[in-house]
């Protein structure tokens, strides 16, 4: 069964993106999304990495935000908001945030 679609849908058993993958605009809203609510921060591309990015699902970073590390602080995300993050971290390459 699919999960939190991000403009494709994501295989909830093996976390990879359907065919027609992310659309654009999703990412690009995560983009924005990863600034504003201040991932950018810890996670630029000379800073933290987000360990598989690439292969991120959607209910490890819900886990992640709701009960984070050590250090990271709980954010409060909607899953609609949390649908684009996860499309632009697995998409895109931390460098491009800076942009």
């Amino acid at each position: 069964a699919p999960v939190v679609s991000i403009g494709g849908t994501i295989n909830a058993r093996n976390g990879k993106e359907g065919a027609s993958g992310p659309k654009p605009a999703i990412v690009k809203r995560g983009a924005r999304l990863f600034k504003t609510n201040g991932c950018f921060t810890c996670h630029g591309p000379t800073r933290i990495p987000i360990p598989n990015a690439q292969s991120l699902v959607a209910e490890d970073l819900a886990a992640t935000l709701e009960a984070p590390p050590a250090g990271m602080p709980v954010m409060r995300v909607s899953q609609s908001d949390q649908a684009a993050i996860l499309a632009f971290v697995r998409t895109a390459s931390v460098a491009e945030i800076a942009r």
